[in-house]
């Protein structure tokens, strides 16, 4: 069975076990649902306060908010082994997966597909959807091939901030709410227009974690907001594969090396 196969199985057998408690899947994506809505109710009361940002209205506030939930929803599904990787360190169970014939990666990306993660993402594509319906966004296939790539790149862009995350973990289990301010902080951050923000700041999410770019620069070209050109914008997401990519190279370059077993 080769490595593809392989991670369909542990997907497979993932959802498997998880369906057999299907009260507990309804109560927990229900209020994952209900808890995120309360953001979206203060994303409203916040434009009801204090009026709309200046070039944006709350539906375009919307869509965004709706994109990076989507997919940071999608992200936290499929990235489940890094971001619990501290565990496997600290139970030994690492050592196990690393004497098995199998990649390494695929074990940990198949380690377990959080279904109940579908509430999130439910509340997300709600979102997103209202809010393509209140600004009136005329579609063509270039919109419609943007959003999706911009969803790509932002679930490759989360995930390698989830495998920076396992990197660390091979120097300090304990030191994983660093990545973590930026990984589920970023979500706050990235819906919002980067506009609001200082410059500092903007530069931090644009260039060092890549946010605004599989996010803001998206959803100006979905708006028609800006003059860049269309192959300009549809490359800027590539910074979310890239960043993938650095931290895949930095788990078997400089983590993986540094493994110590634990002696469990």
């Amino acid at each position: 069975m080769n490595d593809i196969a392989m991670y369909f199985y542990y997907v497979k057998t993932s959802v498997k076990a998880q369906w057999q408690y299907k009260l507990n899947f309804v109560m927990v994506s229900l209020g994952v649902f209900l808890w995120n809505g309360l953001d979206a109710l203060g994303l409203w009361a916040l434009f009801g306060r204090f009026g709309a940002i200046p070039g944006w209205t709350l539906a375009e506030v919307m869509l965004m908010y709706g994109l990076v939930n989507t997919t940071f929803a999608l992200a936290d599904s499929f990235w489940r082994g890094f971001d619990i990787f501290s565990r496997f360190i600290r139970d030994g169970q690492l050592d196990r997966m690393l004497l098995r014939p199998r990649s390494l990666f695929v074990q940990l990306l198949g380690y377990e597909l959080r279904i109940n993660r579908v509430g999130r993402l439910a509340q997300g594509v709600v979102v997103m959807v209202l809010a393509m319906i209140w600004t009136g966004i005329t579609w063509d296939f270039a919109k419609i091939a943007m959003l999706l790539w911009a969803m790509f790149n932002g679930l490759l862009l989360f995930g390698g901030m989830f495998i920076l995350q396992a990197v660390i973990c091979f120097f300090s289990i304990e030191s994983t709410e660093v990545v973590n301010a930026v990984s589920y902080g970023g979500v706050y951050v990235a819906a919002y227009p980067m506009e609001i923000y200082g410059t500092w700041f903007r530069r931090l999410f644009t260039f060092a974690v890549p946010l605004a770019t599989v996010v803001y620069y998206p959803i100006c070209f979905i708006l028609g907001k800006g003059n860049l050109p269309p192959l300009a914008a549809f490359a800027i997401p590539l910074a979310g594969m890239v960043f993938c990519a650095f931290a895949v190279l930095l788990f078997y370059k400089v983590g993986l090396p540094n493994y110590k077993s634990t002696g469990t």
